[in-house]
């Protein structure tokens, strides 16, 4: 199950038994594990009802002791166990510990806590979770989800930020981007840099320029800007900031081309009347600050002018795949041509 699934059961104080938590967001990991021993155990007895285990160093006959010893004043026992591919390797997991874990009392939950991201899906282990539906995936958030985690931590810190600049902040960091390893840790260690930095009480996008560290989105955003207000000067700079931080050119030129797509796409259904929410999920942008930038430059374009540059960014993709000559400068040509 996804996360988002398992915290609704949490929330509703539905959780009971072994689960295996597993996924490439540890913060949100932590996070739901605090989350779980706020909700079910009373704070003055946390040294009686929470234990926290490593497999390195794990005695079976301590773990089976832990996870059958019941709750005192509390609404559940809480036992994490961590390094579980070293559970693996080192312990023999025997029938007499999975039956173990099946019948732990509905008043222990057991949390085994993939926190090293190694456990393989065809262990005893994983299989043994999967078989019971207890595999609780921590995938990266969508940005609906990323967007109401920081509105939060922002929150707490007594600051606020509009919707738009929370959007910009987020494209920003490169969380979505594929080719950029960047977690929920990352993004949240950007956020506290920016609210220590900002001295009012609403965080501005002049904090976010100055402070944030920029991915390579940031460049793509600001020459795909700079080509649909025909700014050759700017596009061109970008186009050489990118190529300096080895951008591949087939890559830029994939970006180009898929929003001027998005705004020849975008500028067919708008002339045809079709409204905002259809159009979104026609092009199928999944950011809404995206969408309003698309939709905000598109509806100053020509529909002709649109299927001309594409035709033109066709072919230089044609010439990049197919000749010898220089690629930047070919690039360059284009830049110049769809600014002219």
């Amino acid at each position: 199950m996804k996360y988002g699934e398992f915290r609704k059961l949490i929330g509703n104080k539905n959780i009971k038994g072994p689960y295996l938590f597993t996924g490439e967001e540890g913060l949100v990991m932590e996070k739901t594990i605090e989350y779980i021993v706020n909700t079910f155990i009373n704070p003055s007895f946390k040294d009686f009802n929470y234990t926290h285990l490593n497999s390195i160093n794990l005695e079976l006959d301590y773990f089976y002791s832990s996870i059958e010893t019941l709750p005192f004043m509390s609404d559940k026992r809480v036992v994490i166990i961590d390094e579980l591919n070293v559970l693996q390797t080192k312990q023999n997991l025997s029938d007499i510990f999975f039956d173990t874990l099946k019948n732990t009392s509905d008043e222990t939950i057991i949390i085994f806590h993939d926190s090293d991201q190694n456990l393989k899906k065809n262990t005893k282990l994983y299989k043994f979770f999967k078989n019971i539906n207890r595999v609780v995936e921590f995938d990266k958030l969508n940005n609906s989800e990323l967007s109401s985690f920081l509105k939060k931590e922002i929150l707490k810190k007594d600051k606020t930020i509009s919707e738009g600049d929370l959007s910009y902040f987020i494209m920003l960091s490169g969380y979505h981007n594929r080719k950029v390893e960047v977690n929920l840790y990352d993004v949240e260690t950007e956020m506290e840099k920016l609210i220590s930095y900002s001295s009012s009480e609403k965080i501005t996008r002049d904090d976010i320029n100055k402070v944030t560290e920029k991915a390579n989105d940031s460049d793509v955003f600001n020459l795909l800007e700079g080509l649909a207000n025909k700014n050759s000067i700017d596009s061109l700079r970008y186009l050489h900031d990118l190529y300096d931080k080895n951008e591949s050119l087939n890559s830029i030129l994939y970006m180009i081309q898929r929003r001027y797509r998005q705004m020849y796409k975008y500028l067919s259904l708008y002339q045809d009347m079709k409204n905002e929410l259809d159009i979104k999920k026609s092009i199928g942008i999944p950011s809404d600050y995206e969408f309003k930038i698309v939709s905000k430059i598109s509806r100053g374009q020509d529909l002709c002018e649109l299927r001309d540059n594409l035709e033109k960014i066709l072919e230089i993709d044609k010439k990049l795949k197919s000749t010898s000559q220089d690629q930047l400068l070919l690039m360059e040509y284009l830049v110049v041509d769809i600014c002219t």
